[in-house]
């Protein structure tokens, strides 16, 4: 690729190394600048350390001969021992303090050392003389004022020189640290300057080879796959940038091929799921482009398996109708039952009349003995004895019809459990709706019967009442005629008879009322049984019929590859004939057309 000036352009590296170079020159620089500025401040550094230090020490000879002069004052103005040894102690700081000066002054420094050093020991020597009253005059006290001032003199023209070069030296520093600064400000504009010449031609070079990819990986991703994509011959980042578009071109043009096959996949996957989601659980996908068979394979094994767990469910369904059957069955069963149950009640009935019959009878047959008792009477002379057996007989008669009259109570509330049961089925029935009208008629003639029972056990209880009062008066009437007991000795033998007649009676009473109680034993058991049997069957046949509608209505719009056979329905069986009831009750089978209305 060539630049605008025709030239061979450079890669981002070797533009990227030219600033590095100009860089690396731009650090020489502005680190020979900071070497040599160090180098000359160091110089001035010691240089100034060095009149520092002698400045320091000329300042401390001041400070000493300062302490000295205040000493001698005060020594000879008070003077004593302990000021007297102050002088002196000072005296020796202060020769000291010039004999460490030496080694740090010039030749010129050394001749005012010796001045000074000649002169503090003079000046001493007579301020320790003028310490002493006997020999102090103004003359002394006027050469020791001469002595201190000239001291002075000499150590401030001593000071004077370390104080001007210590100035001179700062000013000289400063005056090159201004230099090596203009000086390290010159050259960092010059490389300055040439660097962003640099950086600038470096950006604008680079903006316009990425400018160029940019537009080419645009333009590809606009879908302009014919874009023509320069510099891919490259080394450096902008080749590996237009090789990556010209792959990009390449990856778009193979999506878009792939994008083609794509769509029609997906529309045929979409027909059949379409189909599956109406109910044709036998659609298959026949061919996809390639690459998609999996999918192909996968979407058949998936259709194919939940055609056959509807089937599965389909055939379930048919299994809960047969189930539903055989319930249908358990209850013809229980109806059978039922039907007997009313023919024991029937037999029951009968029982219960031919009892009344032989009660009927046995009354009779005390009418006739009381009769023949009374013709008797006049002809038993011993009526007596006569006459308490036959009290005897007559409540034995008694006591019988209270047992009876007992058996027709309990007959009298079985009747009455029967009818509550009766109505209780009828109330299954009714709300069993249009299924249990056949079990409802049956229902209605199951209570009629228990009611014709109960009115016949009334009867019964009626009749046995007015037989025991019958009796009681008949007793009466013995106890009456007691006295006619003389003229019916002939009558014994008749009344023996009568009394053998009221036995016999008496035990096939005792007989049929055992039959009653096994019958009523049969019954009650029974009863139970079918209650159980009822409410189980309805429950389970309501529960039945609404799962398998709902089943049914759920897997009706499915259509399914093969469905599985339906079972043969269960065949129910005929309910056997009840035993056949005596003709008074068989009449009342026949439903009147308010029966149900009044139940």
């Amino acid at each position: 690729m060539l630049n605008n000036r025709g030239r061979a352009a450079l890669t981002i590296g070797e533009r990227l190394n030219q600033q590095r170079r100009m860089f690396i020159v731009l650090g020489g620089v502005v680190l020979g600048l900071t070497a040599i500025g160090a180098a000359a401040d160091l110089y001035t550094i010691n240089r100034g350390n060095e009149v520092s230090a002698s400045t320091l020490e000329v300042a401390l000879l001041e400070k000493d001969f300062a302490s000295l002069e205040r000493d001698i004052y005060r020594a000879a103005t008070v003077p004593s021992a302990e000021t007297i040894d102050a002088v002196k102690g000072n005296a020796t700081d202060f020769a000291t303090a010039v004999a460490e000066l030496r080694p740090n002054v010039g030749q010129a420094d050394q001749r005012i050392l010796d001045t000074i050093d000649a002169s503090s020991q003079a000046y001493v020597a007579l301020a320790l003389k003028m310490a002493d009253p006997a020999q102090r005059t103004a003359a002394g006290l006027a050469e020791m004022t001469r002595y201190g001032g000239a001291i002075d003199d000499s150590i401030e023209s001593l000071r004077n020189p370390f104080v001007e070069a210590l100035a001179a030296n700062e000013a000289a520093q400063i005056w090159a640290k201004i230099g090596m600064a203009l000086a390290m400000i010159a050259a960092l504009a010059l490389l300055s300057w040439r660097l962003m010449a640099l950086l600038a031609r470096t950006r604008t070079a680079i903006a316009d080879d990425l400018t160029s990819a940019s537009g080419a990986l645009m333009a590809i991703a606009a879908g302009r796959l014919d874009v023509a994509i320069e510099g891919a011959d490259r080394s450096d980042e902008i080749g590996d940038l237009a090789r990556a578009a010209v792959e990009l071109r390449n990856v778009s043009i193979a999506k878009r091929d792939a994008d083609a096959g794509l769509a029609d996949m997906v529309d045929s996957v979409g027909r059949s799921l379409r189909q599956l989601a109406e109910g044709a659980l036998d659609t298959r996908i026949d061919a996809l482009p390639p690459g998609y068979e999996a999918l192909r394979r996968d979407f058949n094994e998936a259709a194919s398996q939940l055609s056959g767990a509807i089937a599965g469910v389909i055939e379930s369904a048919d299994s809960i109708h047969t189930g539903a059957g055989e319930i249908s069955q358990a209850s013809d069963d229980l109806s059978r039952r039922t039907e007997q149950q009313a023919a024991s009640l029937e037999e029951t009935a009968a029982a219960m009349q031919q009892i009344t019959v032989a009660v009927r009878e046995t009354a009779k047959g005390a009418a006739h003995a009381n009769r023949a008792i009374a013709e008797a009477h006049g002809d038993a002379s011993e009526g007596g004895r006569v006459v308490r057996s036959a009290v005897d007989a007559m409540g034995g008669i008694e006591q019988s019809a209270q047992e009876i009259a007992q058996i027709i109570a309990v007959i009298d509330g079985i009747a009455f459990q029967t009818n509550l049961l009766a109505l209780n089925a009828g109330v299954e029935a009714a709300r069993a709706g249009d299924a249990g009208k056949g079990f409802a008629v049956v229902a209605n003639e199951v209570r009629a019967l228990a009611q014709r029972s109960a009115d016949a056990a009334k009867d019964i209880k009626l009749l046995i009442q007015t037989s025991t009062k019958q009796v009681a008066d008949g007793v009466q009437l013995v106890g009456q005629t007691g006295e006619a007991l003389d003229r019916i000795v002939g009558k014994v033998a008749e009344i023996a008879t009568l009394a053998s007649q009221i036995s016999a009676s008496a035990e096939a009473q005792a007989a049929s009322m055992q039959q009653v109680n096994t019958a009523v034993t049969d019954m009650d058991k029974m009863t139970q049984q079918n209650a159980a049997m009822v409410e189980q069957s309805n429950a389970a046949a309501r529960s039945l019929a609404s799962e398998a509608d709902q089943l049914a209505e759920l897997t009706r719009r499915f259509r399914v590859d093969a469905v599985a056979p339906s079972r043969e329905p269960v065949k129910i069986r005929s309910a056997a004939p009840a035993r056949r009831l005596v003709a008074s009750a068989r009449s009342n089978l026949a439903v009147a057309p308010n029966d149900w209305a009044e139940f």
